[in-house]
């Protein structure tokens, strides 16, 4: 059970995070998070995503391990059995969207730090321009 609130509290992490990288925000709140963004050092990404990773895959040998499972003959096993079977295929799904969500954060995390080289590029030769004409 422990492990559901984990990927709850990572969900819920990387959705903000995912909000936040994709509202319309000004220019003096965008710019200083970007280069924050820009900084972070790639291994916490690494280690997140490899924390991500092996909780998938240990929810899908779990969905898997409870598919295979028999069904037992009286009815409070039964309902048991497919309680635990409902669990484990909730935790599965839920941590198939988080792995997409942090797919997504990767890649918006690329884009934005794309713009900012590009709005960095463009600042520079707007000045270079004014320097010019002057």
């Amino acid at each position: 059970m422990s492990v559901a609130y984990v990927v709850v509290v990572l969900l819920f992490i990387e959705c903000l995070v995912l909000g936040f990288l994709l509202l319309p925000l000004p220019n003096f709140i965008r710019y200083p998070a970007t280069q924050a963004l820009k900084s972070l050092h790639p291994y916490i990404l690494y280690t997140w995503s490899g924390f991500v990773v092996i909780l998938f895959f240990q929810s899908y040998y779990d969905m898997e391990r409870r598919e295979t499972e028999e069904y037992p003959t009286d009815h409070m096993s039964k309902q048991q059995h497919l309680l635990t079977k409902f669990r484990s295929e909730r935790n599965f799904y839920m941590n198939l969207f988080t792995l997409v969500i942090l797919i997504v954060i990767w890649r918006v995390r690329q884009i934005v730090s794309l713009i900012s080289k590009l709005q960095e590029r463009v600042d520079k030769l707007q000045k270079e321009t004014e320097n010019k004409k002057q």
